[in-house]
């Protein structure tokens, strides 16, 4: 019996999850990943020898990516920078995950919502540098956001919420849980769904 030449080579792989193999994922994964340029989804969350050289190659070469997973990478090298450079690389993202991302600054939120207008999901929990600004500039860029967890935001404010409402009219889904100065009253007047969460 063979393989299949493609399932060995992986040059058909469109979706790569790498949480399982964290401890074992680094730039070699990373380079031979990017000779699969037909990727449109990896999960990287928890792979903490990633630096910024493998996200460079992933950018680089992977022009389909819709969904990167980077949450919890620790140790990664990765620099406010290294995030703008992914944002203007993949501009086809529609799923963005960066849970406890601590180099998740105002400004590359910022460069991620002008880079990537196409967001559906952004998932910012514990991205505990993060203000108003940010979010209020992600919710200009990014009209089409139906999921946003920010909770654990400390820096966010009714502003954040007021924007929202104003911008992203297909929000469904927001979880601010104990995430900033968001005042139960205003919060609550906005709700719109059962999914919402404070």
């Amino acid at each position: 019996m063979s393989i299949c030449p493609s399932i060995q080579n992986g040059s058909n792989w469109q979706s790569i999850n790498l949480k399982s193999f964290q401890r074992d994922v680094d730039g070699n994964v990373l380079e031979n990943l990017s000779k699969q340029c037909g990727i449109k989804y990896i999960n990287t969350s928890s792979c903490h020898h990633i630096d910024d050289q493998g996200i460079k190659l992933i950018t680089s070469s992977c022009s389909y990516l819709e969904c990167w997973d980077i949450s919890w990478c620790m140790n990664m090298n990765i620099t406010e920078n290294d995030i703008r450079i992914l944002a203007e690389s993949c501009s086809k993202f529609t799923i963005f995950k960066a849970e406890g991302c601590t180099h998740m600054t105002n400004n590359a939120a910022i460069e991620l919502g002008k880079n990537c207008s196409n967001l559906l999901v952004l998932v910012l929990n514990r991205c505990s540098s993060l203000t108003d600004d940010s979010l209020i500039a992600l919710a200009h860029y990014s009209p089409l956001l139906d999921t946003l967890i920010v909770a654990n935001c400390t820096g966010l404010t009714d502003d954040t919420l007021i924007t929202l409402e104003k911008y992203c009219y297909q929000l469904n889904k927001l979880h601010g849980i104990v995430s900033s100065e968001f005042s139960t009253l205003n919060f609550y007047q906005w709700l719109k769904s059962e999914e919402y969460a404070l």
